[in-house]
């Protein structure tokens, strides 16, 4: 007997031979066996009386087989998370912690261990409406039926969108085993960790990139023995290494988080979904602003929605959210006089502000003379002014330079600030409303000196980014903003993306949930006439996705269509390589697949300063494989350093 061997590399299956005595149920056990000059442990995915390769005495045989850790239909989602994504079922492995589990079992004892006790428990036959949610009931009746569903939650707002969890965990407390519950932050784990642990106890453990070696292997030794099976976590949570998952839960399913930006390049929501259909669980997915491609999945019976979207008419209380144009002159170049008013009379009244911008530093540098922005060498965007270091600096590799004293294209001496980020905000903020304020810049770990600096929380605060849809909070209290204000939607509204009104929209609502019901939401702009700001103004999500999806569908963008985009970082400019992928990429059949490039572009990377990109896009799925999985093996064959695949992309 031969088995196939999948190890945790970038290779494909290798067949090695079985010693005499072999167990006759091999697929899904543990192997060592001969590699590069050393023994590696492997999973076998099959067995196979005849290997298919014709050199029988070239094979090598198995030296150790340990105990069975994964089942067919754990196999077979394996092989499918690397078929879709373009890998090798190696890298799937690795993904989903196989060193971590294959050293639990090898250095572990032999008997009755390794195969985990796993916590058994059954959903009730019958039930009675919990509170008379109709949701809640339709999530336990899949469960009952301990059969696969995938249900989309619109809520109302972020609490509803924990409410309904907890009381979905609340209710099946007692029959819950094998759960996964995925957020995109780790900053968002401190929102339902507390309720999970007062619910399931030491049943609990919490999987996210940030655990150290150490802490990561210890989990994954819990998860294995049975002593945990409630698992909490970010995107990569989803490949714990669970006998069978019955429950999967994706709160804010439309993060762009959960799509990892190295190795395998999988979307945690779709790979969420996908583990549910191989493994016959429920998978709920919910957000505050679910993302098209769900909507559309409810819309053609993939999904189940739960509930209908909710707009200020059906009575849902919000902030207001109210355009703002953005007018020349005045007293600030960038921040609209209502807006200063409004944040003025809040603080005033003991309540707090919020200015959100999209960039950190101070400002651009442009001459007026002849409109010229120093642009970074390597990374071909603009580099951002730091006043306090009287500097220019990228904000992809970090490079930092001097500022001249006069332009470098037309030599003109006018060189004056342009635009505004988060410092020159709190300047002209301490200027106009004669009062300090705080910034966040640098993410969760601001936030949490911000919240702990003072007995009161800072009235006015100036955020990137980083600050969206975090929770502000005071000796375990909600403590929302009166009044936030996005200072410039503009940059939101002409991203060059086709998503760029689905991002868009997300953002701000992230933001709402940060602002008192009672408060408001401005939008600074010169774009007031934009349609997709009239349906964000009346919170008229139905409208919005019925007109984002009638133009995704006019121009065949997803999820009308399916993505694949290649990329090849070089160090230098690619010269004749661009000429070779040009000549590969001519050779693709086109008659399903549309092929866009190859372009040369700048690489933000400190090692790459240049990439080449090709785009290929089709209705048909598999034809789109097929075609990109015949350009990949051509690309191997050029000299290229590193070839990045990246199925359904999120940036294009």
């Amino acid at each position: 007997m031969y088995v196939n061997v999948a190890f945790p590399l970038k290779m494909p299956l290798l067949t090695y031979e079985l010693p005499s005595g072999a167990p006759s149920d091999m697929t899904g056990r543990i192997v060592r066996a001969p590699l590069i000059g050393r023994s590696i442990a492997g999973l076998v995915v099959n067995t196979c009386n005849e290997p298919e390769v014709t050199l029988k005495k070239n094979i090598k045989a198995v030296q150790n087989i340990y105990k069975r850790v994964m089942s067919s239909s754990a196999i077979a989602f394996h092989q499918w998370l690397a078929d879709y994504y373009l890998s090798p079922v190696g890298n799937a492995l690795r993904s989903g912690f196989f060193d971590e589990i294959a050293a639990h079992v090898i250095r572990g004892p032999e008997d009755g261990q390794i195969e985990r006790a796993s916590i058994e428990g059954s959903v009730p036959s019958s039930f009675s409406p919990v509170a008379n949610n109709p949701a809640l009931e339709a999530i336990c009746e899949s469960m009952r039926l301990n059969g696969y569903r995938s249900f989309l939650y619109h809520a109302g707002s972020s609490v509803d969108e924990k409410s309904l969890l907890t009381a979905t965990l609340t209710y099946l407390r007692g029959s819950l085993s094998n759960a996964v519950i995925l957020v995109p932050e780790i900053a968002q784990l401190e929102s339902i960790l507390p309720a999970l642990l007062g619910l399931f106890g030491e049943r609990v453990c919490v999987l996210h990139s940030k655990l150290g070696r150490k802490e990561t292997a210890a989990t994954i030794r819990r998860i294995m023995s049975g002593a945990s099976d409630i698992i909490v976590g970010t995107r990569s949570a989803v490949l714990a290494p669970l006998r069978k998952v019955s429950f999967i839960a994706v709160l804010s399913e439309h993060s762009r988080s959960y799509k990892a930006e190295e190795g395998l390049r999988y979307n945690g929501r779709d790979v969420a979904v996908m583990r549910g259909f191989y493994e016959k669980a429920t998978v709920l997915l919910s957000s505050i602003c679910p993302s098209v491609e769900s909507v559309y999945n409810t819309a053609i019976g993939k999904y189940v929605m739960l509930n209908q979207m909710a707009g200020t008419e059906q009575g849902q209380v919000r902030p207001k959210i109210k355009i703002v144009p953005l007018k020349t002159g005045g007293t600030s170049l960038f921040l609209a006089p209502e807006i200063i008013k409004e944040a003025g009379n809040l603080t005033a009244r003991g309540k707090r502000f919020l200015f959100l911008v999209s960039n950190k530093g101070y400002s651009f540098l442009r001459c007026e003379e002849c409109g010229f922005v120093e642009r970074c060498r390597t990374c071909d965007v603009p580099l951002i002014y730091y006043k306090n270091e009287d500097a220019l600096k990228c904000r992809y590799c970090g490079v930092m330079q001097g500022v001249s004293e006069s332009c470098a294209n037309c030599s003109g001496v006018e060189i004056k600030a342009y635009g505004a980020g988060i410092d020159r905000v709190k300047e002209q903020v301490g200027v106009l409303l004669k009062a300090e304020a705080l910034v966040i810049e640098k993410g969760r770990t601001a936030l949490t000196a911000y919240t702990e600096r003072s007995a009161e929380l800072a009235p006015l605060v100036v955020g990137t980014g980083y600050a969206k849809g975090l929770a502000y909070k005071r000796d375990g209290e909600e403590k929302p903003f009166g009044a936030a204000a996005f200072l410039n939607m503009d940059a939101l509204l002409l991203r060059p993306d086709f998503r760029l009104y689905e991002r868009a929209i997300q953002e701000i609502m992230a933001v709402a949930q940060m602002v008192s019901n009672e408060g408001t939401l401005f939008l600074q702009t010169k774009l007031t006439q934009n349609k997709v700001l009239r349906f964000i103004r009346s919170y008229d999500f139905s409208g919005f996705y019925r007109y984002e999806l009638s133009q995704r569908k006019e121009f065949n963008n997803p999820p009308y269509s399916r993505l694949i985009l290649f990329t090849l970082p070089v160090r230098n400019e690619p010269g004749k390589l661009l000429i070779e992928v040009q000549r590969v990429a001519a050779g693709l059949d086109t008659s399903n697949v549309e092929v866009f490039g190859p372009v040369e572009l700048p690489y933000h990377s400190k090692k790459y300063h240049f990439c080449i990109q090709v785009l290929m896009k089709s209705k048909e799925r598999t034809a789109l494989h097929d075609e990109a999985k015949s350009l990949l093996r051509k690309l191997g064959k050029l000299k290229v350093a590193k070839i990045i695949v990246d199925v359904d992309p999120l940036d294009v």
